[in-house]
């Protein structure tokens, strides 16, 4: 195929031309467009989108995609499917950037009087009419209708939709394979321009990202290979319009440079993941993250380091956000890196580990620590850069603060963390702190550090949990965990067993546990009445029922040889249920 999509370039294939809409359609059209907003709130969103959300994800280009948007408005009669299509991008985008108002620059809960929740049901109506459409005349799909099944799926994960983002993934993955995307330029020789070919290659490294992410966190096998062929990897460099700066300078950060560093940052991991299993290698897990410190972190760009060059930012406004949503990224996959320790129990182990284990063991949980507090760290500069500290509801703050505090919850509940240290003569200096960015702290870390820190991300979580209900639930949850060891004397607090949690921004409707992939099953911790003082038990999983009219009971499925014998519930029921687990 890649033969004849050579000597035959798409644009010379009857199949993708573009279809006129049958005059049959043409009434079903109609319709569906008057349920849009008016022009004026939807280039109000717009405007929004492109001035202060999509410096996040770039999928669109701006000034490429406002060319089209002018040019769409321009036409007055929609006549072919891929003016259908998009249209339903306009609506996608303004349903997307309408879940980040209010905002400090924007307080504003209404557009031209007509409240965002309205606004975001007359697109989704409109939505839901135009797509069938879309999809009964052009089966095979264009990059548009990938663009457009992606910001429906971030608007699911802005609202703690996980699964919804997760399906969207996939349904875009399939129609970017569908048209091409995954061959590079070979099949691009139809496109318009380069311009047009950076975006087919930008698109794929985005699903690309979003695969890598989404996998790891619901613990399912990615949509895409582990590695991206060079052909796809985006090569040109854009810098934002009106900005006074020389782009043929080779340390200016392009606008698309925090994606590429992400999309290698998910190879890296994805090359080098942890193995499934009870067992944890102690020594692959040092190895792995000496190989990410030299391999990666050493070839960050200056603007990019943990140590950044800051010169660029004041003429790239987004510049110092994008890097912080980097280094999240960074101190996530070390977290999850160092994260099986937490299941490591030497008091149930036949014998006794030697020493040297047990150095390793508790060096692997205090760089846990260490980069769970790094995280945090990150994401509360994130929070006051975004939004000078007030309200948000934007999942890249509230997710990294929930999966930093928890681990560092089940740390302290260890009445031997922070561990033993042996030290051999004098001690090496520390390394230049972009290279090794947990080495200082781990040396440092204490009980009483991460449990303020916790406690920090308790009060964020609940002031954000005013507009968020993914920060709802999560400040629920650690409020229950703190409360625990409120009640009990460190001294006499142990932890058996260290639960696997599952995330509160993850909903779980198929029947596995959606958490970690760190352990063959979940186990959640009781209240214990001797000097042990928590004991392992079964975790209950739960749905909620609506049977027999009463909305809202329980029912248990028992956790069974490392699976569930029933079906999972929502993340929020589950997550509900992992607090009530722990005896609070």
């Amino acid at each position: 195929m890649t033969l004849v999509r050579k000597l035959a370039p798409e644009h010379d294939r009857a199949d993708v031309q573009d279809k006129a809409i049958p005059s049959e359609t043409e009434a079903q059209v109609r319709i569906a467009l008057d349920m849009m907003p008016n022009r004026r709130i939807i280039d109000f969103l717009v405007r929004y989108f492109v001035t202060e959300v999509n410096w996040i994800d770039q999928v669109l280009y701006p000034p490429w995609f406002l060319m089209q948007y002018q040019r769409w408005w321009a036409l007055g009669n929609l006549s072919t499917v891929s003016e259908i299509e998009f249209a339903v991008l306009i609506l996608r985008i303004c349903c997307y950037a309408s879940q980040f108002l209010p905002s400090p620059g924007r307080n504003v809960d209404h557009v031209e009087g007509v409240p965002l929740a309205a606004i975001r049901q007359s697109c989704e109506k409109a939505i839901h009419a135009l797509n069938p459409i879309c999809t009964s005349l052009d089966p095979r799909g264009s990059l548009v209708r990938v663009h457009h099944i992606v910001y429906g799926g971030l608007s699911a994960g802005c609202v703690g939709r996980m699964n919804g983002f997760w399906e969207s993934v996939s349904c875009a993955s399939r129609v970017a394979q569908q048209i091409g995307l995954h061959l590079g330029p070979v099949v691009s020789e139809g496109c318009a321009g380069e311009m047009d070919k950076e975006m087919r290659r930008r698109t794929y490294c985005n699903l690309y990202i979003w695969d890598s992410y989404l996998s790891r966190h619901l613990d399912r096998i990615p949509f895409l290979a582990d590695t991206l062929n060079p052909d796809v990897w985006p090569r040109m460099r854009l810098l934002p319009s009106g900005v006074d700066i020389d782009s043929t300078s080779s340390d200016v950060p392009d606008v698309f440079t925090e994606r590429i560093l992400r999309a290698r940052l998910a190879q890296f991991w994805r090359c080098n993941r942890l193995p499934r299993g009870p067992e944890w290698d102690m020594m692959a897990a040092e190895e792995r993250y000496e190989q990410f410190c030299s391999s990666f972190l050493q070839d960050l760009p200056p603007a990019f380091a943990l140590e950044p060059d800051r010169q660029w930012d004041e003429r790239l406004p987004a510049l110092p956000m994008q890097r912080q949503l980097l280094h999240i990224a960074i101190f996530e996959q070390l977290c999850w890196n160092f994260r099986p320790t937490l299941l490591q129990q030497p008091d149930q182990m036949a014998a006794p580990l030697p020493l040297y284990k047990q150095v390793m063991l508790a060096h692997g949980k205090r760089a846990l620590a260490a980069a769970a507090l790094s995280l945090l760290q990150c994401a509360k500069a994130l929070h006051g850069l975004m939004t000078c500290g007030s309200l948000t509801q934007f999942s890249g703050i509230i997710v990294p603060i929930f999966e930093a505090a928890v681990p560092l919850l089940c740390l302290c509940a260890d009445r031997d963390f922070p561990g033993i240290t042996i030290q051999h003569g004098c001690p090496a200096p520390p390394q230049h702190g972009s290279s090794n960015p947990l080495e200082a702290r781990i040396a440092k870390v204490t009980r009483d550090e991460c449990v303020q820190a916790a406690r920090d991300a308790l009060s964020t979580l609940e002031n954000l949990a005013e507009v968020s209900e993914v920060a709802e639930i999560g400040a629920r949850t650690i409020a229950r965990l703190i409360s625990r060891f409120d009640a009990d004397s460190p001294t006499t607090l142990s932890l058996a067993h260290q639960p696997a949690y599952q995330h509160p921004e993850f909903e779980n409707v198929d029947g596995g546990a959606a958490g970690t992939d760190v352990g063959a099953g979940v186990a959640s911790i009781s209240t214990g009445t001797g000097p042990a003082g928590w004991r392992l038990g079964p975790m209950r999983d739960c749905v909620v029922s609506t049977e027999g009219g009463e909305e809202g009971t329980e029912l248990d499925f028992p956790f069974d040889g490392g699976c569930y014998s029933g079906v999972g519930s929502g993340w929020a029921d589950l997550l509900g249920d992992l607090t009530d687990s722990f005896g609070v």
